[in-house]
């Protein structure tokens, strides 16, 4: 065995006893080492001495630090003065966030409501009225029925207690800032945590009458309405439909008016209503785009505030379940009543639904900037699709998804660091011991049968104070790291002993950077044209924060590249030129759009290029000094682009409607299909990948057997095609894009079909390019299966290719003439 390939071993009793540890911890989960829980686990008695349990009278008269604790009534919890907080088992088979038996009636919730409170919706806390499933959908049980679903599925709302959350947000005001389902989170959250407030009806969220009602913007709804709970704590409801409205009417507002702003949450989203059929009067454009400029111009404004702000939490749009095939809102002319659906296409793996579909899409990438907490509810939402209110698919009834979402924040406020941190300790184990979330689910399934369970078990023997269940899971959690420990240590010693070398084929390690990118990105970001470019285009100068992989769901470095040689100024010369088929405006769509996302810009000239292959490629240099063709020249950059630092590579003449993140997801490699190959106008990947070499080697043996090669015979799209199918891909035949799909190729190599991506339209297909134009105009174009248009304007052959040169701006005012004045 050679050195690379040893690793030290363990002693052999200590081996058989790290494997019974892993043994022990896979049939007994270590639940207390979830990542970011502060909970101590069942069995475990704290050292501090009992305090005394006292009501709610009592512990708001004795205030945040007396030393008395608090018990809830229905959920059963405990406040403890130190920031602890206890959860007791549940009295009830439901958990408590769905539990609608325990919820107070009207009458005790609304006794001492006024109607005319300053336009507030006075009687809320747990009213739902029609809006509880078991209204609008009788005799279906449907909260239990999603209750179970959530259960089995490993979702354990029964460790969530209210006083957990009320610990978290004790001090502060949480808010619920959006749209009508970021309303519906509200009532639940609200409904949730009634026991720690001494009265159930709603109040003002701003101190003076006229203040609140100002920010209420739409007349059917309730103003800004909070309900106060113990110890200066509050939970606050604000109707927004808008990102733009957020950031000019109501956060300067809050910024002035509510005291100690800067210690509270908020909590906002903007979704449903960026729509095909929505009205922006004052904002014109394609929807999409307009969602993405309002969210980036949030951004922007929060950083610039920020030291005046609460902590943002970013919450998902959730999922619809229209009978579309994406599952949104089919408009208001589709029949009614409406039909919801399973959301087949995340079942099937559709990448874009996976990723949330194009609204959170277009958002994931902004959280960074907009948030500090991103709160993911979509892909937890799409099964619960029998529990929208009846005969529509958007909003849901109460208790479903709006409680689980609760749940969902919960965890995001946790492991995101925000509010007060929260240790639970469980109570002790016995007879009554909480059941887990299988147990709670069979229970549940009984219930839905119309039967109770009636046998408990007995109580376990206890071994030095502990079950049987929590002596295994500390022993396992010991072995387990005993063995964790030996084999961390051992990779240590062998990497130390391992020289330092990098590879040129095989997988590639996507998340490093290569000495490429460490040598050039640097280099390039203090050139005159390239600071020159970002002042011209609104670009930010640096990388910006990113997301994490597993937000964006790739590892794709998020750096875009265009080329146009030999430099900038003759670029621009170039699209300034009325006969000119080259535009600028494209271009710069792309690299504002992505830079607002978060990604780098770089445009590549003649003296980047030439840095980069003469330090990197040597052996390329008298290939790369030989041929003289721009093109030519710019098609053999792309692929040295690639391999030495990877990203996504853009034409001059590509428009973006959306960042491309969710057209990259779980894919090293991504590709246009054109439907009979694969094309190079655009391409994305990770760095070295054997893609990247195969197109170099191609082009490279091209040019030895003839130099002289004309056009894109030598490094165009057929050589990239050819490097594809030296990978060994198989041919789809019978689909419409043979080539499309994906494939296991040295990792995960995506090909989106044509009609899709960015090939929306063939080169020679004037008529196509119009009706796209048109329909972008006046906000119609589909936008769920493509990331912008490649114009194939061919600005690099004489004349260039005019089909795709069709003005939005000049087909709108042709489709949309203004009066003529009378």
């Amino acid at each position: 065995m050679t050195a690379a390939g040893c690793r030290r071993r363990l002693p052999l009793p200590l081996r058989w006893a790290a494997l019974l540890g892993l043994v022990l911890a896979a049939r007994y989960p270590v639940q207390w080492l979830r990542s970011g829980v502060s909970s101590i686990p069942i069995g475990t008695t704290l050292s501090a001495p009992p305090v005394p349990l006292v009501g709610i009278e009592q512990w708001a008269a004795a205030g945040p630090g007396a030393t008395v604790a608090y018990r809830t009534p229905h959920s059963r919890c405990i406040v403890l003065p130190d920031g602890k907080v206890e959860a007791q088992p549940s009295n009830g088979t439901l958990p408590f966030l769905f539990d609608t038996a325990s919820m107070p009636s009207s009458k005790s919730a609304c006794g001492s409501c006024n109607a005319s409170a300053h336009g507030v919706q006075c009687c809320g806390a747990c009213v739902f009225g029609d809006r509880l499933c078991s209204a609008g959908h009788p005799g279906r049980n449907t909260s239990a029925a999603a209750a179970q679903l959530l259960l089995q599925s490993g979702v354990k709302l029964q460790d969530l207690t209210p006083c957990e959350l009320y610990a978290r947000i004790r001090g502060r005001t949480l808010w619920f800032v959006g749209d009508s389902h970021t309303w519906g989170m509200f009532t639940a959250a609200e409904c949730f945590l009634r026991e720690f407030a001494t009265s159930l009806a709603r109040r003002p969220a701003l101190p003076s009458p006229a203040d609140n009602l100002a920010l209420r913007f739409l007349p059917h709804i309730s103003a800004p309405a909070c309900l106060e709970l113990l110890h200066r704590t509050r939970v606050c409801g604000m109707r927004v439909d808008t990102a733009a409205t957020l950031q000019t009417k109501v956060l300067p507002r809050l910024m002035q008016l509510v005291e100690n702003f800067t210690n509270d949450i908020l909590v906002m989203n903007f979704g449903v209503h960026y729509s095909p059929y929505s009205d922006f009067k004052d904002s014109p454009g394609p929807i999409d785009e307009i969602y993405n400029r309002e969210l980036a111009s949030l951004a922007a404004w929060r950083q610039q505030h920020a030291p005046q702000l609460p902590r943002f939490v970013w919450m998902e749009t959730g999922p619809q379940h229209f009978s579309t095939p994406q599952g949104l809102y089919p408009g208001p002319q589709a029949p009614k009543p409406y039909t919801c659906r399973p959301l087949e296409a995340w079942y099937q793996g559709d990448p874009e639904v996976l990723a949330g579909s194009w609204r959170n899409a277009a958002a994931a990438p902004l959280v960074p900037r907009l948030a500090d907490a991103h709160l993911k509810i979509f892909n937890a939402s799409v099964p619960l699709w029998e529990s929208h209110m009846p005969g529509e698919c958007s909003h849901w009834c109460h208790p479903a998804a709006y409680e689980l979402w609760v749940f969902l924040l919960n965890d995001a406020l946790r492991d995101s660091g925000l509010g007060s941190p929260v240790v639970v300790q469980r109570a002790a184990e016995g007879a009554t011991a909480p059941p887990d979330a299988a147990g709670l689910a069979d229970e549940i399934d009984g219930l839905l049968a119309g039967r109770t369970a009636t046998a408990q078990p007995a109580p376990p023997l206890l071994l030095f104070g502990l079950s049987p269940a929590v002596l295994s899971r500390t022993v396992a959690a010991v072995l387990a790291a005993v063995l964790l420990l030996w084999v961390g240590v051992s990779n240590l010693m062998d990497a130390s002993s391992q020289p330092n070398h990098t590879t040129d084929m095989g997988a590639p390690a996507a998340a490093a950077v290569t000495p490429a990118a460490a040598d050039m990105l640097p280099w390039m970001r203090q050139r005159a044209d390239h600071l020159a470019l970002n002042e011209r285009w609104g670009l930010s100068e640096g990388p910006a924060r990113q997301p994490s992989p597993e937000v964006l769901g790739h590892h794709i470095p998020r750096i875009l590249h265009h080329i146009y040689l030999p430099n900038l100024t003759a670029f621009l010369q170039t699209a300034a030129d009325a006969k000119s088929t080259t535009q600028e405006e494209w271009a710069k769509t792309c690299a504002q759009m992505h830079a607002w996302a978060g990604w780098e810009h770089f445009l590549w000239d003649e003296q980047a290029a030439t840095r980069l292959v003469s330090k990197f490629y040597p052996g390329y240099l008298p290939m790369w000094r030989s041929v003289q063709s721009a093109v030519q020249r710019a098609d053999m950059l792309k692929y040295f682009l690639m391999h030495a630092i990877g990203g996504m590579y853009m034409d001059l003449d590509a428009e973006c409607w959306r960042p491309v993140d969710p057209t990259l997801r779980g894919a090293d490699i991504v590709l246009q299909g054109t439907g009979g190959g694969v094309t190079n106008g655009q391409f994305a990947g990770i760095p070295g990948h054997p893609l990247w070499q195969a197109a170099i080697d191609v082009v490279h043996t091209g040019w030895k057997k003839n130099p002289n090669q004309q056009g894109n015979s030598l490094a165009g799209p057929p050589r990239m095609h050819q490097a594809f199918r030296s990978l060994g891909p198989q041919e789809r035949k019978g689909q419409a894009d043979p080539w499309a799909g994906v494939y296991q190729l040295n990792g995960t190599v995506r090909v989106h079909p044509v009609r899709s991506w960015f090939l929306v339209c063939h080169y020679n297909e004037p008529q196509c390019f119009k009706e796209v134009s048109l329909k972008r105009a006046v906000g119609l174009m589909p936008i769920t299966n493509a990331a912008g248009i490649h114009r194939y304007s061919a600005s690099w052959i004489s004349g260039g290719n005019r089909d795709g040169l069709h003005s939005e701006q000049a087909l709108l005012a042709a489709a949309c003439p203004k009066p003529k004045p009378s």
